[in-house]
């Protein structure tokens, strides 16, 4: 496998593609490559106008992307400016699939596996990963991710919201040489490649685990038998005056244990972290952004730059050395680079640091996806990575 990133931050979309284009040439020479993945910031202009010059250049390459509120490549983070970034890949004995989806492509819920294999010409034993890029606005993303999980359990699902739009319609995806304001684009990878995730929720456990007594639907109503507010209100006044000023500056997030079974309090970094939405002091229950189920152990977490710094690191520690990945694609949280850490290109550099020199590429979304546990989960603050690599010979 042979990758390349190239990054331009031109400030027009026809010299952003020269750029881009003149690099990735240099690197393949004039051979297409077997995919071309693109990442554009609207301050560029006319993203309408990637796709098609990419296409133009590299007519046999599977093309896709979209548009981010910023962008990642060639070692960089760039935000809050104009922006392109493309990763094109060499994937021989593999086959790269681009698949454009509307809403009303996607099967009834109660439709059998077969209609969901159906949307793709791989047969879908043979799929090894899948990059998902929703538009958020007017795609049922959780209904995307709920058939894929459903008609692909064993292939791993990575991507992001796309981002860069205030309003329905001002976001793009692309899809060979087209430039869409709606639906979603699947890259769906076979043959000898492995697609791995890493998924780093960038938080850190406060006080103790409990387990969920009582809930109903997005509402935890007690814990350990006490008014889940309660329970809350207990494990702030544990805290050093550091974590509450850390609680007064950024939302606390409830970890649910990726077990819904487990009968002991999951490790650190065994939680999947969803938000906490709303509270009722009468019944002194809380609104979270999942289902309490009962007997579920749960954690309050605290988010800051020192706890994404540890994850990111644990995150990286669970995965396997060799064979080095071939690329990276990283989905990253608009909350996450300078306004969380304070410097730019923070969770590139990590990842860098920790892997070596593998060509990375993405974009900062309006959501993450990525699995937790067995499923796939669309989060928020969170790095979601996709290392593509060629399956050890050994």
């Amino acid at each position: 496998m042979q990758f390349r990133t190239a990054l331009s931050t031109a400030r027009d979309p026809d010299a952003a593609c020269d750029e881009a284009i003149a690099s990735l040439r240099a690197a393949f020479g004039e051979a297409s490559p077997d995919l071309v993945l693109a990442f554009a910031t609207p301050k560029l202009g006319d993203l309408d106008r990637i796709p098609a010059r990419l296409a133009a250049a590299f007519p046999s390459s599977a093309i896709a992307g979209c548009s981010g509120g910023g962008v990642i490549g060639a070692g960089h983070e760039i935000e809050e400016t104009a922006g392109l970034t493309v990763l094109a890949g060499r994937l021989p004995r593999c086959k790269v699939e681009v698949r454009v989806l509307q809403q009303q492509d996607l099967p009834d819920p109660d439709a059998p596996p077969g209609a969901w294999h159906a949307l793709f010409a791989t047969p879908h034993d043979r799929i090894r990963g899948l990059l998902v890029l929703p538009d958020p606005w007017r795609f049922p993303v959780a209904a995307l991710l709920t058939g894929l999980d459903y008609a692909f359990p064993n292939a791993p699902k990575i991507g992001g919201l796309v981002s860069g739009g205030e309003q329905a319609g001002t976001q793009r995806v692309f899809a060979g040489e087209t430039s869409l304001d709606q639906g979603a684009v699947v890259v769906a990878f076979s043959g000898e490649v492995i697609v791995e995730a890493v998924v780093a929720q960038g938080c850190r456990p406060i006080g103790r685990a409990g387990t969920v007594t009582a809930g109903s639907g997005q509402d935890l109503v007690t814990v350990d038998g006490q008014p889940a507010l309660a329970f809350l209100k207990a494990q702030i006044d544990s805290l050093d005056e550091r974590e509450l000023e850390i609680i007064r500056s950024s939302p606390m997030f409830i970890g649910l244990a990726m077990d819904p079974f487990a009968a002991d309090a999951p490790d650190e970094g065994e939680y999947l972290m969803r938000n906490i939405v709303g509270l009722d002091r009468k019944r002194g229950s809380l609104a979270i952004a999942g289902r309490p189920s009962v007997g579920r152990k749960i954690r309050f977490h605290l988010r800051d730059r020192d706890a994404s710094e540890t994850d990111l690191r644990r995150s990286f520690a669970r995965v396997p050395a060799s064979p080095k990945p071939a690329a990276a694609l990283l989905f990253a949280c608009l909350g996450r680079g300078v306004g969380l850490y304070g410097d730019a290109d923070h969770d590139t550099r990590a990842f860098l640091s920790h892997f070596g020199d593998v060509p990375i590429a993405g974009f900062f979304c309006n959501g993450e996806i990525g699995p937790i546990g067995a499923n796939t989960h669309l989060h928020g603050y969170t790095s979601a990575f996709a290392l593509i690599r060629r399956p050890s010979q050994g």
